[in-house]
């Protein structure tokens, strides 16, 4: 999951805005939950196709009144695929660390195991990358709906939590 920095200011004025805005909020971040799963799959390392046929998208507004989109897999290993541990790649994806702010140019993209199957497009990390990828258009899709004059810096913090019943959140 990833949270936008500068929401708490906006979380006020949003209380008094009518339910348009809070309409069009929702579906900011549903768009945003579409653009990121895609992202996601694409990116997606693939073996037997599990990891990126779990990829789940979630969106809405919680008890806290705050708007969220989330991305993520209901699969355990997926967390060691985004953040790596010392035998994946080599360690080269647990040395870029726990940051969200990673992109498709940090990603390892090529490891033994891919060489040898011939994949493409796959990388590792796989869902923050594809997060910061649309997170310009997040921006604009955020301003657009709240029709705010200021600047919201956008940025993220990936998680693997789960309820419960072991959703994502």
């Amino acid at each position: 999951m990833s949270y936008l920095e500068g929401f708490d200011q906006l979380m006020a004025e949003l209380q008094d805005k009518p339910t348009s805005t809070n309409r069009k909020m929702l579906d900011a971040m549903k768009r945003t939950s579409i653009l990121w799963k895609a992202g996601a799959v694409k990116r997606a390392p693939v073996d037997d196709g599990l990891l990126r046929a779990s990829v789940l998208r979630e969106h809405g507004k919680d008890a806290k009144g705050e708007y969220y989109a989330a991305v993520g897999s209901n699969q355990d290993y997926a967390k060691f695929v985004e953040f790596g541990t010392s035998r994946i790649a080599g360690g080269a994806v647990k040395a870029l660390g726990e940051s969200p702010n990673i992109t498709d140019a940090q990603a390892i993209k090529t490891w033994p195991a891919l060489e040898k199957d011939g994949g493409s497009r796959e990388q590792m990390p796989w869902l923050r990358p594809s997060y910061m990828a649309i997170q310009g258009r997040v921006l604009a899709m955020i301003n657009a709906a709240l029709k705010w004059g200021g600047d919201v810096k956008v940025s993220g913090k990936s998680t693997q939590a789960r309820d419960k019943r072991g959703r994502f959140i």
